[in-house]
């Protein structure tokens, strides 16, 4: 038994469940990216990344996203780094692959990602 979606510009496959099963995965796979999605403009962490600094009370999903990227971003010295929004956007990197021009990031984008493995 299989059953496929697509959400957060993937495919989704789920084996072995029966069919309401599989479709709460669905539910819960599209909910996430509507809290933690930074190309859907009203998602959570979109508002979140807008704020500059001002307050803002998370839910308990992007709380706990921040704080798991936080102590990875910590754990590896930086070499996991989920604070380069703006500098990605800067470059270019500023909506999903699909959307881009070739399907490609700006070379500049790339880059930036690899030196941050560094």
């Amino acid at each position: 038994m299989s059953y496929s979606f697509k959400a957060m510009n993937t495919t989704f496959n789920v084996y072995q469940l029966e069919t309401p099963v599989s479709q709460k995965v669905e539910s819960w796979c599209y909910l996430v990216e509507e809290t933690l999605s930074r190309f859907l403009p009203t998602s959570e962490l979109s508002q979140l990344n807008s704020l500059n600094g001002r307050l803002f009370l998370p839910s308990k999903m992007l709380y706990e996203a921040v704080k798991t990227a936080s102590y990875y971003y910590n754990e590896t010295n930086g070499i996991f780094n989920p604070f380069l929004y703006h500098s990605i956007q800067t470059l270019g990197y500023d909506q999903s692959f699909e959307q881009l021009p070739n399907n490609q990031l700006p070379q500049e984008v790339a880059l930036l990602m690899l030196l941050t493995l560094l």
